[in-house]
């Protein structure tokens, strides 16, 4: 078919120098080598074609790039892309956000997070801890519970914790849930805020807090961790050990999903100050234990770098009045003495920070 076009564009032009023949000679007569094969005007093999462009996508690699028959990915090095045979190994996928051609993603490292399947996970029946005059203004109802939890020595235990429900009745679905992580109060059973009033009287901002979730809804949990007013008495408390304060709070959201019913969801989150922030971000990475809707959470001033903060905290201090200092070695004090309260005979036996 090329031959024969040739030849009848130079019978139309009417000579024999005609230019338009794309495969004719200066004769008018096309280059045959074999008969019926057709020599390329610039380069290449008789017969064979050149690619319109080469290096464009979903073209055919020229024999000297590449191997011939590969196709040329659209994009060299997008992610989900085919890897060209220079970059890696042909026919690996590019992972989506980092890495070399080729490399896979390395998988995040997670917790080993057990679920809970503790059996009737709430001890007794719940008792009040405020009265109906004494409860933020909408809060219906505050009590004591204790509940069962995974321990520090990873066998079950008892604990205690503070629920506070709201006065609104309880929306389809239920009521979402909120754990609290209270701030350090101190390592003894007296410390605990189930124990004593005190705490929350003295503590405005959380008292305002949970007054604030209570009228937008919300059940709130507020656990006083592993060692902190349990029944026996005998336990320590293991302060701002990660885990056990995340499975004093991760627990006790179980507790109260159990001891409400369907007056409450499977939602929940958790927030929590110093100790509390601590133990908020320790729920997060176990978070999976309480089996639930897990939410987010939400941290403020967590605990951290202790060692640290005492030096920053006593130089501030040395430059501060004498009354400022009067207020504020005793707290650091206490701060130091809960560090080591690992020790039977501690000084923190007898510390409550408030």
């Amino acid at each position: 078919m090329l031959v024969g076009s040739g030849l009848l564009l130079s019978a139309c032009n009417g000579n024999g120098n005609s230019n338009n023949s794309s495969t004719g000679s200066n004769d008018g007569k096309p280059n045959v080598e074999k008969p019926g094969e057709v020599i390329s005007p610039d380069k290449g093999k008789p017969g064979e074609v050149i690619p319109p462009d080469k290096g464009k996508p979903g073209e055919v690699i020229p024999p000297d790039e590449g191997k011939p028959g590969e196709v040329i990915p659209p994009d060299k090095g997008k992610p989900g892309e085919v890897i060209p045979p220079d970059e890696g190994k042909p026919g690996e996928v590019i992972p989506p956000d980092k890495g070399k051609p080729g490399d896979e993603k390395p998988v995040e490292e997670k917790p080993n997070v057990d679920i809970n399947n503790i059996e009737n996970p709430v001890v007794g029946t719940p008792v009040e801890y405020m009265t109906t005059t004494e409860n933020p203004q909408n809060v219906a109802e505050s009590v004591v519970m204790t509940y069962k939890m995974k321990g520090i020595k990873g066998t079950e235990t008892q604990a205690t914790a503070l629920v506070f429900t709201p006065k609104t009745a309880p929306p389809v679905g239920g009521w979402p849930i909120v754990a609290w992580g209270h701030g350090t109060t101190g390592v003894i059973d007296q410390c605990a805020p189930s124990k004593s009033k005190a705490m929350l009287r003295l503590d405005t901002g959380a008292f305002n807090m949970i007054d604030s979730f209570a009228q937008e809804g919300y059940v709130v949990v507020a656990p006083d961790y592993e060692g902190l007013g349990e029944p026996s008495g005998q336990e320590m408390h293991p302060y701002l050990h990660l885990k056990s304060a995340a499975y004093s709070i991760t627990d006790a959201v179980v507790a109260t999903k159990n001891w409400l019913g369907n007056k409450t969801s499977n939602k929940w989150a958790v927030t929590g100050v110093s100790q509390g922030g601590h133990a908020a971000l320790g729920a997060a990475e176990y978070a999976a234990r309480a089996n639930m809707d897990y939410k987010g959470a939400v941290a403020f001033a967590p605990a951290n770098n202790l060692e640290m903060i005492e030096n920053l905290t006593e130089t501030d201090l040395a430059s501060k009045t004498r009354v400022e200092q009067m207020v504020g070695y005793p707290v650091l004090d206490a701060i130091t003495i809960l560090d080591g309260s690992g020790d039977e005979k501690s000084l923190s036996k007898r510390v409550c920070l408030y």
